[in-house]
């Protein structure tokens, strides 16, 4: 016999399902499956209830169903027996059980109204799930999360996550210390707001451009950048940035960590190494080389005495002279180079000036030096990182560009010093970029590269070379008008 029954007050309907089909269903289902009439009498009580709550269907069928109800879930019983009656669907909810040896169970349960052959409501069938071991995994991965969470939010350093589209998913309280952001002015902005320009401005075309082509100049690579706080200063930083797949998108996790103080202490070592090198210099000068001249000018004068008694001995002496004088030139080159720019007389557009004399006579080739005037480098220490970056360009230039021609200039450009060097060689590779100054982790690059973009680093400017094969190499480095702010941390 075959019956159809609406399922809800809605008057929608089930399909037709033979008896026996639906008691094999029930027998063999692994949900606990009670029928109960509308006063909670239990009706039927199928296998899985059994192994669920312990009781035999036996113990159960003709007893309340609050049997297996804890007694401070009484209430909900009610409730579940008041919209039976009105016909409602009880949709899943997740509460406790009492199984037969007194354990509490964690289950999901769901009522549904049961029709008799007139249509009218006669009890309920309910569904009864165990979901203590979800509930056990869900704790043990809440707890995970939690300690994860924890881990994150005491660590040191900046950790900051990003969506595909840049915007910050998340960050700690130690990317508030750096940055003077406090989260809720984070999340939900693109992450270019921690960046100063240029970078900023490039970091959505980065972004788009891994996303489309999958090669990755940052992603599984630690590198130094540029920060950019609250406030508008810029610091260094070392960034490591790894990717996560989640829930069918990628998450982009950055760990950002302060270089500041490591960059002041470097700072400092530089400047006291400087100084030094300017104090021989000077004592060079100063010292050796006046005495080598006026040891000169006493050897010339006893070779016109020698040479009336002896004008063999004469010319021996001229020769001592001489090359005291020699060795009075190689001492002041070496005193130059120890201190190539003295803010006092001239500074650094000077000491390009003479670097670019030098070089034309050196090696014959043409090399001019141009300077705006409105450039000024004020820093001493920052002077000479520009002048050596200059020496090093032109260094690669001759050596391995074969240039005829260089052209070094001095400007300000947009409120910031610009030092170009510009040659007509052979270049090194089509339309490549050499490097991004001090975030750049090109390990092509040769020493040469790899001293200019630290001594880039040092005072915090950014630093471009861009090179085509047989149509030359132009490096820019480009620091804020009058030296580095904000380095120091």
């Amino acid at each position: 016999m075959r019956s159809k029954h609406p399922s809800s007050v809605n008057g929608d309907a089930t399909a037709t399902v033979a008896p026996s089909a639906l008691a094999s269903i029930v027998r063999y289902s692994e949900d606990a499956i009670i029928t109960k009439d509308l006063q909670g009498k239990v009706l039927s009580w199928n296998p899985a209830a059994r192994r669920l709550f312990g009781y035999a269907a036996r113990e159960m069928v003709g007893r309340s169903i609050t049997t297996v109800i804890p007694p401070q879930r009484l209430d909900e019983e009610k409730r579940i027996i008041s919209r039976v009656r009105r016909g409602q669907r009880v949709e899943p909810y997740e509460t406790l059980r009492l199984r037969k040896d007194g354990r509490q169970v964690e289950v999901s349960v769901s009522v549904s109204p049961v029709f008799g052959g007139n249509g009218k409501i006669t009890g309920a069938a309910t569904i009864i799930r165990d979901i203590s071991q979800r509930k056990k995994a869900e704790a043990a991965l809440l707890d995970e999360s939690r300690r994860m969470e924890a881990v994150v939010e005491t660590a040191v350093d900046a950790i900051v996550t990003i969506d595909e589209r840049g915007l910050i998913e998340s960050a700690n309280a130690a990317t508030e210390r750096l940055f003077g952001y406090p989260r809720r002015e984070m999340v939900g902005r693109n992450v270019r707001m921690l960046m100063p320009e240029p970078f900023a401005a490039e970091h959505d075309a980065y972004l788009r451009n891994y996303l489309r082509t999958g090669r990755a100049k940052i992603i599984g690579i630690g590198r130094e950048v540029t920060g950019r706080r609250k406030d508008g200063t810029s610091f260094p930083l070392h960034l490591s940035v790894s990717q996560v797949r989640l829930e069918g998108r990628r998450l982009f996790t950055g760990i950002l960590h302060d270089l500041s103080g490591r960059r002041a202490l470097e700072h400092q070592i530089i400047e006291a190494s400087t100084n030094e090198q300017r104090r021989i210099g000077q004592d060079l000068h100063d010292g050796l080389c006046q005495d080598l001249i006026g040891i000169a000018f006493q050897a010339d004068f006893a070779a016109r005495n020698v040479s009336v008694f002896s004008p063999e001995d004469g010319e021996l002496v001229r020769r001592i002279a001489a090359s005291v004088r020699s060795s009075a030139t190689q001492a002041r080159r070496l005193s130059h180079g120890l201190n190539p720019v003295d803010l006092a007389g001239g500074g650094l557009p000077v000491a390009l000036e003479a670097l670019a004399r030098r070089v034309t006579e050196s090696f014959k080739i043409r090399c001019e030096f141009r300077w705006d005037h409105q450039a000024e480098v004020g820093q001493e220490v920052v002077a000479t990182h520009l002048f050596r970056i200059a020496q090093e360009a032109i260094s690669n230039s001759i050596k391995h560009g074969n240039a005829a021609r260089i052209d070094l200039r001095l400007a300000c450009e947009g409120g910031r010093v610009t030092l170009t060097v510009k040659d007509d060689g052979v270049g090194f590779a089509a339309g490549r970029k050499a490097s991004r100054g001090p975030h750049s982790n090109d390990s092509s690059s040769g020493i040469g590269m790899h001293t200019m973009r630290y001594r880039a680093t040092m005072i915090s400017a950014v630093l471009d070379i861009n090179s085509q094969r047989r149509k030359g190499t132009v490096l820019k480095c480009s620091i804020v008008n009058g030296g580095p702010s904000g380095n120091r941390g």
